[in-house]
């Protein structure tokens, strides 16, 4: 059993993830900010939050680093928090 809070923001997310694969990043990264508005801490947000860094990375590094950052800090479990600390630690 899950609660329906798990899914809030899985249309965002899933919205997202099919405008990066179409090449529409503008958009998808629209989505993705969405998706981290109306579930923060939801079942997606380790994922949105490192694919909005590497968007935001091609333009912004700060801003990049603080959602690897914030990946890492508050997803620990996560298999998004290693894949952050890597990008974080230079590699990527």
């Amino acid at each position: 059993e899950q609660p329906l809070e798990r899914l809030s923001g899985l249309p965002d997310w899933m919205r997202a993830r099919l405008l990066l694969a179409q090449g529409r990043e503008a958009e998808g990264a629209v989505a993705l900010v969405r998706s981290l508005a109306s579930a923060p801490r939801g079942t997606y947000a380790a994922s949105a939050l490192l694919q909005l860094g590497d968007l935001e990375g091609k333009t912004d590094a700060a801003k990049a680093r603080a959602r690897w950052e914030a990946i890492v800090a508050g997803f620990p479990e996560s298999p998004e928090s290693k894949e952050a600390a890597r990008r974080l630690s230079g590699g990527k």
